[in-house]
């Protein structure tokens, strides 16, 4: 007699599939998920996104209209090498049918060594106007020059100074420009006297701002501004800047305050990408690791400054690696210069490897060599320090 067959359980192994297959899918998306991270915190390593050693593409520059671009600077004698590295970046990211006019405002530069240093870099489309400017202001800055150069304070005098122009982007030495700047140029300033991005560090120190009387609720960095010349000269803008300065002989972020006081109701707000800080974005202190990465994407954590993300969070993307997408301009400001060294914080070890790519550019193309400049900018600059005050003397 035949034995009966065992009977099959069609239920209990439906269960296992199903089970196994939550898990393959479960396992799956872990997976995609850890890749997709992971490929978004490489995109953190700028470097690798922004080539500092080729041309910009000219694809990017393809059925753009024709620009003249204004551009200023200022510098003296030490600042002079810095300079040379912010305008020939600048240069090799402009697009081939814009025209570049430099105005460099020297202050104790001779005009034959000014004129030689920037020679090498002009052409058809790259023209250089020096501007001496011995005597800054009307006032004795004696009590200020131990802690900010005199060169800084021409920054008040750019209309006077320049009084062919009507508009101009003022920027400061410390930075490089890794895009076209016809963009920036023509920026709808809607009736206002200048264009300019917020200084998260500074808006940071609420107690500074109070014993100088700021109370709006943006305050913005001096290293980029957009000038509307034109009506700085019809307002008289310089003056009024210079006597709030006068009137305010304890300002910490001298320049810098001075402009944000005095034209705090016609300053417009521009996109971070314009005067990108390497301070903007990551927590002080803190290792911009995968671990890190993972606890602001899966717990909230950020890694970047919740001052960036109140500020900026309508232009922050998706993916993390696309934060410096579509920088125009990586300012340097504060103390720490890529010109000084090595660096311990990761986060700007990235942004000084842009700088250094080219410093070593500028002296392969023009044989402009780095000189001996480790000490530069240890005086308080236009830059301004990058240092929380303690308690700054109030205003008188």
């Amino acid at each position: 007699m035949k034995k009966k067959a065992k009977q099959k359980h069609p239920k209990k192994h439906l269960w296992l599939r199903i089970i196994f297959g939550v898990f393959l899918t479960v396992l799956i998306l872990a997976g995609a998920f850890f890749g997709l991270a992971y490929w978004d915190y490489r995109g953190l390593q700028i470097t690798k996104e922004i080539n500092a050693f080729e041309r910009v593409s000219s694809s990017s520059c393809l059925f753009k209209k024709k620009t003249e671009v204004n551009i200023a600077y200022i510098t003296d004698a030490n600042y002079l090498y810095p300079t040379q590295v912010a305008v020939y970046s600048a240069i090799k990211n402009k697009c081939p049918n814009n025209i570049y006019h430099f105005y460099i405002l020297t202050d104790n530069v001779p005009m034959d060594q000014a004129q030689k240093a920037f020679a090498p870099m002009a052409r058809k489309d790259v023209i250089f106007k020096i501007v001496p400017q011995q005597k800054v202001l009307d006032i004795e800055f004696s009590d200020f020059l131990e802690h900010i150069s005199s060169a800084a304070m021409l920054k008040f005098m750019i209309a006077e100074a320049l009084p062919e122009v009507n508009r101009v982007i003022y920027m400061d030495s410390d930075t490089v420009v890794v895009k076209d700047l016809a963009d920036l140029f023509n920026q709808d300033l809607e009736g206002n006297i200048v264009g300019a991005v917020t200084d998260i560090a500074t808006m940071a120190q609420p107690g500074y701002l109070a014993t100088i009387g700021y109370r709006e609720s943006q305050y913005f960095n001096a290293g980029m501004f957009l000038l509307d010349l034109q009506q700085m000269r019809n307002r008289g803008i310089g003056a009024h800047l210079n006597e709030y300065v006068r009137n305010n002989p304890n300002l910490v972020f001298i320049d810098q305050d001075a402009y944000n006081v005095v034209l705090r109701k016609k300053i417009k707000k521009l996109s971070y990408n314009y005067n990108c800080m390497a301070s903007m974005f990551f927590e002080k202190n803190k290792k911009v690791s995968f671990v890190n990465y993972l606890r602001h994407r899966v717990l909230g954590r950020s890694i970047l400054k919740s001052q960036f993300l109140k500020l900026y969070k309508d232009e922050l993307p998706l993916f993390y690696r696309n934060v410096f997408k579509d920088v125009v301009m990586f300012h340097y400001f504060g103390f720490s210069k890529p010109w000084r060294g090595k660096v311990k914080k990761e986060s700007y070890q990235m942004y000084y490897a842009i700088w250094n790519g080219y410093s070593e550019g500028l002296a392969k193309e023009h044989g402009i060599k780095r000189a001996a400049i480790s000490n530069i900018g240890k005086k308080r600059d236009a830059m301004g320090p990058d240092f929380i005050p303690g308690n700054p003397p109030p205003v008188k």
